[in-house]
Order: C-alpha cells, then sequence, then structure tokens
C-alpha cells in the first residue's frame, strides 16, 4: 500500500485522519502550532500530510529565528562619531542587526548602513562620511545668533541645506526609497509639534529615505521643524531620542541601544548653558527609563550601552569626529569584554544537515527559536 493512504495502520508519528483536510482539526491543530516555527504537533495522515517528503518539507521550510535584533542610535550631533566606531566592535564581534532604528544623527548612520549594508566596507565608507562632516559646517557654533535670527523670522535656511547636501553627497538621494535599501530594514524617528507623537518613517516602503532623515534631524534652532503635509516634524529626539519604543513597535526580540547623551556640562560653568544641559539630560534619563521598562514589560531584552568621550562634546564639534571615532570602538569593546550576554548567534546548519543528524542520531536538532516534532527521531530507527 503507497505510503500517504488513510487504509495504512495508524502509529504515533503518522496519525491516521479521514477527515477532508478543511475540516481536519489535526491539520488546524499543525497550522497553529507551526507559528513557532515548524510543526509541534504530530502530522495527520491526511491528504499526504503524513509523508516523510511532507516532514523534510517542513524541517527545509521552518522559521530559522524567533529573535529580531534592532540597533537603536540615538542622537547627540556630533557625538555621532561614536556610534561608528560602536558600530565596528560590534561588527567584530560578530553581533549584526536585523533591524536598524534611528533618530536624529542617529538616523543619518543608521540610513548609510541601511543603504550599504552592514559590513566593513559600509562602516570605512561611513568613517569617511564623518571625515566629511568635520569639514562641512553642519550645526554651527554660533547657536545663540541663529536661535534669535529664527526668532525673528529671519531664518535662511543654511543649516538644512547643508544637511542635505551632506547626505546627497554620501548617497541618500532624493530619489532614494525604503524600497530600494538592500541592507537591514531601516525605521527613522521624527516628533510631530501637531499631532503630539512619534512619526515613524520606513512603514512605507514608497517613502524618501532623504525627507525622513531630515525631518528626523531637524534639531531648533539650527533647523526649524518640517512640513510634511498636515505634519510639523521636529527632531525626534523630542519624544525618543534612543528609540527603544520604536524598535519594540516593530517586533524587535532584542534592542542594542547606542546612547549618545552627554551628562557633563558643556561649555562655560556660568550662565544657563549648565543648567539648560542638565534640564535636558534629566529629560533624557527618565525618557530612556521609561522605554526600558515598556520593553521590560513586553519581555524585550535591551543592551543600554552609554557613548562618552574622554571629554564632554557639544552638538556642533564634528572636528573631533576622527577621535570619536576610536573613543566609540574602545567603549564598546569593553562593554562586550563587560556583558558576555551579548553576543553572536550560534550558526544555524542546513536543513539538510539537521535533518541527517536526527535520523542517524534521533538526537533533536540544536536550532534557535525551533519546536522539536515529536516521535520524529523514530525514523533514524
Amino acid at each position: 500500500m503507497p505510503l500517504g493512504t488513510t487504509e495504512r495502520e495508524e502509529n504515533p508519528l503518522f496519525p491516521l485522519c479521514a477527515e477532508p483536510e478543511a475540516n481536519c482539526t489535526q491539520v488546524a491543530q499543525l497550522r497553529k502550532s507551526s507559528r513557532a516555527g515548524f510543526a509541534a504537533a504530530p502530522l495527520p495522515f491526511c491528504c499526504g500530510r503524513g509523508t516523510l517528503v511532507h516532514v523534510i518539507k517542513q524541517i527545509a521550510a521552518g522559521k530559522r529565528s524567533t529573535t529580531i535584533r534592532a540597533f537603536a542610535l540615538g542622537g547627540g550631533g556630533a557625538r555621532g562619531a561614536l556610534q561608528v566606531g560602536a558600530l565596528r566592535a560590534l561588527l567584530e564581534a560578530g553581533i549584526r542587526p536585523d533591524m536598524l532604528v534611528g533618530t536624529s544623527i542617529g538616523a543619518i548612520n543608521a540610513a548609510y548602513l541601511a543603504m550599504h549594508g552592514f559590513s566593513n566596507e559600509a562602516l570605512t565608507g561611513l568613517e569617511a562620511a564623518w571625515q566629511d562632516a568635520a569639514h562641512a559646517g553642519l550645526l554651527p557654533d554660533n547657536y545663540v545668533r541663529i536661535a534669535f535670527r529664527a526668532l525673528m523670522n529671519r531664518s535662511r535656511g543654511e543649516t538644512v541645506q547643508r544637511t542635505r547636501e551632506f547626505c546627497v553627497r554620501h548617497g541618500l538621494g532624493p530619489e532614494l526609497r525604503f524600497a530600494d535599501l538592500q541592507g537591514p530594514r531601516l525605521f527613522v524617528v521624527s516628533a510631530d509639534l501637531k499631532g503630539g507623537g512619534i512619526v515613524l518613517y520606513g512603514t512605507d516602503p514608497a517613502e524618501s529615505v532623504l525627507e525622513g532623515v531630515l525631518a528626523s534631524a531637524a534639531i531648533p534652532p539650527w533647523i526649524l521643524p518640517q512640513l510634511s503635509g498636515d505634519r510639523l516634524l521636529i527632531d525626534g529626539g523630542l519624544l525618543s531620542n534612543v528609540p527603544i519604543e520604536p524598535a519594540i513597535g516593530r517586533d524587535a526580540t532584542e534592542v542594542v541601544a547606542l546612547d549618545l547623551d552627554e551628562p557633563r556640562p558643556v561649555g562655560p560653568a556660568h550662565g544657563v548653558g549648565p543648567f539648560v544641559s542638565q534640564v535636558m539630560h534629566t529629560i533624557h534619563e527618565h525618557q530612556v527609563q521609561l522605554e526600558k521598562q515598556l520593553a521590560a514589560a513586553r519581555g524585550v531584552l535591551v543592551h543600554h550601552i552609554q557613548l562618552t568621550g574622554d571629554a564632554p562634546v557639544a552638538l556642533w564639534e564634528f572636528d573631533r569626529a576622527p577621535a570619536l571615532v576610536e573613543v566609540g570602538y574602545r567603549c564598546m569593546r569593553r562593554y562586550l569584554a563587560d556583558h558576555p550576554e551579548v553576543s553572536a548567534p550560534e550558526p544555524v546548519l542546513p536543513w539538510w544537515r539537521r535533518l541527517v543528524r536526527r535520523l542517524s542520531t534521533g538526537a533533536a536538532v540544536p536550532a534557535r527559536g525551533r519546536a522539536t516534532y515529536p516521535g520524529l527521531e523514530e525514523l533514524g530507527r
């Protein structure tokens, strides 16, 4: 009698089922349990679904992993160079992202890697872009004068134009859409002053990457809020400077958060500068703690890495970029040495090697995120 017919004697591995597939409760159970990877319940024997061929197809088609690792790249102006070095250390450790979520300068770093891929060559190119940023005058240090001109409605938009030209020079042209990106999935965080919430670019593949990056990096007083339809968009750091929550909202199960907050006062010790810095730092810390608590409630693992320079770094000090890349690299190397739980995933064997191992040893195949198939080891006996 051919294998797969209902006349065959019932056994625990291939239970008989005479019901049509549409009415078969075992098929429904199989489909429900297969969400974990592949079937965790015995396969029904109806419609040829209990054949060895189907077992092999289930193993071959099963999901390799349920882990979705996101890199959350926070905002911080010139301190974004720290992320470049940290990302290289992560690459060398074999820790790669499935998703990149960026705010402000973190959005620019993330967009570059989403366009070129997370590789040694891409990071070398990003370092070269930061060498360019050191001389591009992206955020002039005369912010008081710029703020005054903005208040008097005399802003000429030089900073946003320089930022746009910088992005285009390094491949983020106006024609680039999220659907065109070949690297990890990209999401860019901005804030809507009219709607009062986060705007996440990247959920629509047809959206412009450049528009999203410029909206995410619209940091006052240098770049005024950007009008987009009925939304008035400002730097995403206003609502999520280290975008842990947006990463969770896109189904991340693990987040490596690169925080660029500067807890030390920047500039002269007198005046309102230190007071404003401390206020911003306090708000930032509270914001990050809330997002980490949300992650814990959702069962999402967060590795929160604080990247700081050897000395305080102001938002506009892009000329320090080359040295900051090296500092960020050392920072991340130290963190990885102290936190071995942040590690690269174990390699997953090809499906045919997993099948051969099971047939020859009767042991469960070690594959992350997989449910075992009861009784499959019997095939090797």
